[in-house]
């Protein structure tokens, strides 16, 4: 008995598209004197309050895109990836979604 497979595949030639937003962060609003904040945690929560706007999850900043739904099946938001690429210029810090 002879069986033949055949097998069809379908590629589809979707196109990825990257968003990009970014946000001008004042370095003066890290002042040592006034947090105990290093400025490397002050960076991160910079970052991770750009991650949020990007993400469309919540966030204190009324500039941000709008709200998506790259939520979970219970309504959480996702996590931000540590490795999503961040680009910093001067006092600019720009995330890229891929």
């Amino acid at each position: 008995m002879k069986f033949s497979v055949i097998s069809t595949l379908f590629v589809a030639a979707v196109p990825v598209l990257a968003t990009d937003y970014s946000m001008t962060c004042d370095r003066g609003l890290y002042n040592p004197n006034e947090t105990t904040k290093t400025e490397v945690q002050y960076w991160n929560d910079v970052y991770f309050n750009l991650c949020q706007n990007l993400w469309g999850c919540k966030s204190s900043h009324s500039d941000g895109p709008p709200r998506g739904r790259d939520e979970t099946a219970s309504g959480r938001c996702l996590q931000c990836p540590s490795n999503l690429p961040a680009t910093y210029m001067g006092n600019r810090i720009t995330l890229t979604k891929l």
